[in-house]
């Protein structure tokens, strides 16, 4: 009796407590709205936007009277000097005159210091001071690129076609080599600093490069490469990108691969420093214009699939996708010139590459960060350093759901170390603030007290954000969006498409969608009876989706048995790519990715399975970091290998745990303890069956890690996709322990 009134002392009565403060605060706010509503609604005239809110987001095309079929509503774009342009030279050219000389466009931060990482984080072995942000301008920007691919020409005999790789870290002089190589008829190979070993020496021998662009610290790796023999064989020269501002000199770096190479009698492997080549090459000079059709880069994908692949883009390729979304990013094109845009995804990845290219085409200025570096508690700042968002201040950026899903998980953990009312009045709030801003409202007095703080961690300036590269969880963009109080723009595309495919425009509330197809661009959806997707469906028609548009790359690079399976060309001679995703078409004409064929698995008893669908509900609770299923067709059931989140997990492990255990048991968190994965167990199933997972959807059995999966250790892809064979392998004698130890 005495434990069951302490139970409801110290559970049940703080909760209805709580509940109770909830409701009344409720209740007010919901007096206060119908006494405000009729001085709102003079305010803010949300009526004006209905017709945006609500409208169609596509439309079932004509020509495809027996398939489900849709392109854009649009009928025309907004006028822009790019609809004029037919390759990047005239595209930079015409914006040279356009913006102006000194208008400017690039800025980066001088290393004044750095030093080595106590905390021996082998992905930021170093700590640096930065300087303030120095900006280039359209005079200096276009200078660069002709010095850079003019000394290509003439000191490194770089030919029109010939294919230059660039292996580097995101920087403003990535940018400018990679448009300085375009210009010069020759085409940039992009590859992932972080790629494996196998997939460096594979792209590289298939490029038949003999110059790649490169930086110090990946220098070091083609140095210490195992097949580096192989490698330096074929080169002749060795572009270095980093800077030598400050008390970092790179000239020590230089001369010291410089007698690495000798002593590995490498040493017709010239090195050259991007300042050399500037030095060498002319402001002036003048090129052969490019073609339309004229390969423009060889884009290497990041390799979720296996081996990566080659994706060729031609410059028609390229302008096309600015075309397509010059539609999308209406709001930019009334005030371009006073956006600015923060930089730090891959440059290799076609998101940030499409993003930059197209922005500054736009007269937006581009600041240059990294992931390390971009808030002030950044890892690989020195004390006192500030970030780089906080001096920056940007008004748009980019990110990938795993960046926004760590976020959100960083402002819930954070919260419920508050206690039970901090979290719930943090709910309401975002409820609150998402239901008027789907309906066309503001909140400014909600956005002042409550939520302002949150967008000044980026810079206090942002006011819109594209997410792409994989799905989003509603959960996570409804709280980024209120929060933030921002334009957020959900995309689907692929590198095959060029980035191009399906977006959310400015004014799409709705959750967990990628909206319809933007300008220039089809959608097909195709049965997929194997997952039982049919475009008959009901209540909504699924399946494959396929895309068309005028940036569809032109194919891979030697893989013609590839291109086979993945292009095609229906009858009436337009030609379409086999994304491998499962899409939900709307009533409204917007989509929802919902699956991906090469997830789909079969258990022992013939159920058939979405791993990624699993992953996607399961991520969202709070207890899971990262998340990989396993499935294996002669066992009935999943296996999860789930990165915790830390604190969660503590504080179970302090409270149900280690109180309950004698002295010598309570130091030490133990992921293996049988009691905590029961308790975790238990969790995972109740938030399991909440998001609507089926009983075999489940996973029955848990692997709690402390590793990190980074790109670095070859476990996801420098787009934060999931390497689920590595992760798999890398964990396969744990498994099987985990399964003898069950079976017993």
């Amino acid at each position: 009796m005495w434990k069951r009134l302490q139970y409801l002392w110290k559970k049940v009565l703080p909760q209805q407590v709580i509940r109770i403060v909830i409701l009344c605060i409720a209740t007010v706010t919901v007096v206060f709205d119908i006494i405000t509503l009729p001085i709102y609604l003079l305010w803010h005239k949300p009526w004006r936007l209905w017709h945006l809110i609500y409208r169609n987001r596509s439309l079932q095309d004509v020509d495809y009277p027996d398939d489900l079929v849709r392109k854009s509503t649009r009928t025309h774009l907004p006028e822009f000097y790019l609809d004029d342009c037919q390759t990047l030279d005239e595209a930079f050219e015409k914006g040279y005159e356009i913006f102006g000389p000194q208008h400017s466009c690039l800025a980066w931060r001088p290393i004044l210091q750095r030093e080595s990482n106590k905390q021996n984080d082998i992905n930021i072995p170093y700590r640096y001071k930065l300087g303030e942000y120095q900006w280039m301008t359209w005079k200096t920007l276009i200078e660069s690129i002709n010095q850079f691919g003019s000394a290509l020409r003439r000191m490194l005999s770089a030919q029109k076609g010939d294919r230059i790789v660039i292996y580097a870290e995101t920087s403003y002089r990535w940018f400018i080599s990679a448009q300085a190589i375009i210009k010069n008829g020759s085409v940039v190979a992009t590859l992932y600093p972080t790629l494996d070993n196998q997939g460096v020496y594979d792209a590289i021998k298939e490029c038949e490069t003999t110059i790649i662009v490169t930086t110090n610290q990946l220098l070091k790796k083609l140095i210490e490469h195992p097949r580096k023999s192989e490698i330096f064989q074929q080169l002749r020269y060795l572009i270095v990108l980093d800077q030598k501002e400050g008390q970092y000199e790179s000239n020590k770096d230089i001369e010291r691969f410089n007698l690495e190479l000798n002593n590995n009698n490498q040493n017709d492997v010239q090195i050259i420093t991007y300042e050399q080549m500037l030095q060498a090459g002319e402001k002036n000079f003048n090129f052969t214009k490019n073609d339309p059709d004229d390969l423009a880069v060889i884009m290497y994908t990041s390799g979720s699939g296996g081996r990566p692949k080659g994706v060729l883009m031609t410059q028609r390729n390229i302008i096309g996708l600015f075309k397509g979304c010059i539609g999308l990013l209406e709001f930019f094109l009334h005030e371009t010139c006073r956006h600015v845009y923060i930089a730090y995804l891959p440059l290799a990845h076609i998101l940030e590459f499409g993003v930059e290219t197209f922005v500054i085409l736009l007269g937006a200025r581009i600041g240059y960060s990294s992931p390390h570096t971009l808030t002030d508690l950044s890892a690989a700042l020195m004390p006192g350093c500030k970030g780089d968002a906080t001096l920056l201040r940007p008004t748009v950026m980019a990110c990938v759901p795993l960046v926004l899903d760590r976020i959100r998980k960083t402002i819930l953990t954070r919260l419920n170390q508050r206690g039970l009312l901090a979290v719930k009045l943090f709910e309401f709030i975002v409820e609150y603030k998402y239901f008027w801003m789907a309906k066309g409202f503001q909140t400014p007095l909600l956005d002042h007290i409550f939520l302002r703080k949150f967008n000044e961690l980026l810079g206090g300036n942002l006011i819109g954000m594209l997410s792409g590269g994989a799905p989003l969880a509603p959960d996570t963009q409804k709280l980024i969006r209120a929060c933030m109080n921002i334009i957020f723009i959900q995309g689907y595309g692929s590198t095959e498409t060029v980035g191009g495919g399906l977006f959310m425009d400015t004014h799409d509330y709705s959750l967990g969608k990628v909206g319809g197809p933007q300008f220039g661009t089809k959608i097909k959806l195709v049965d997929w009876t194997e997952g039982g997707y049919t475009i008959t469906d009901k209540p909504n028609p699924r399946g494959e989706i396929h895309l068309s548009c005028e940036s569809l790359s032109i194919g891979y690079f030697k893989l013609k048995d590839v291109d086979r399976k993945a292009y095609y060309e229906d009858h009436l001679g337009i030609r379409w790519f086999r994304t491998g995703d499962v899409g939900e078409m709307f009533p409204n004409g917007s989509f929802k990715i919902i699956d991906r064929k090469k997830d789909f698995t079969k258990l022992q008893f013939g159920e058939y399975i979405s791993l990624g669908k699993v992953e996607t509900k399961l991520k969202t609770s709070y207890l899971i970091n990262q998340i990989c299923v396993l499935a294996d067709s002669m066992r009935d059931h999943l296996i999860a290998i789930v990165i915790p989140n830390q604190k969660a997990i503590e504080r179970i492990w302090t409270r149900q745990i280690a109180n309950k255990c004698q002295n010598n048991e309570r130091e030490n968190l133990n992921l293996n303890n049988q009691k905590l994965l029961q308790i975790f167990r238990k969790k995972m199933i109740i938030h399991a069956r909440l998001n609507g997972l089926r009983r075999y959807e489940i996973p029955k059995h848990y692997l709690l890690v402390q590793d990190e999966w980074t790109a670095e250790n070859g476990l996801v892809t420098a787009s934060f996709k999931l390497k689920r064979k590595q992760i798999q392998h890398f964990y396969q004698e744990m498994i099987e322990q985990i399964i003898v130890e069950n079976c017993e």
